[in-house]
């Protein structure tokens, strides 16, 4: 993704509703945020999955995907690519 690409920030509720990840507040991976924006999200940047998904992150981190992340390669697929933002 180039660096003037727009990503929307918009979240269905019914996404959220019918993920995996339901019962974890957006500020448990999304702790970037800053409070005092009108759109506090605007902040947030890329969430590390690690914290919760370390044996599959070292996965994608010793492939040649964790590779080119690592070389800052904009064509570098990241786990949202695949994973989905929600799950």
């Amino acid at each position: 993704m180039s660096g003037d690409s727009i990503v929307s920030l918009k979240v269905n509720k019914e996404d959220i509703a019918n993920s995996v990840h339901r019962n974890i507040p957006c500020v448990k991976c999304h702790s970037d945020v800053s409070t005092e924006l009108k759109r506090p999200c605007e902040t947030s940047g890329k969430v590390d999955c690690s914290n919760c998904h370390a044996e599959t992150s070292n996965i994608y981190f010793a492939s040649g995907h964790g590779k080119a992340y690592f070389r800052k390669d904009n064509n570098a697929p990241y786990c949202s690519d695949c994973m989905g933002h929600i799950l």
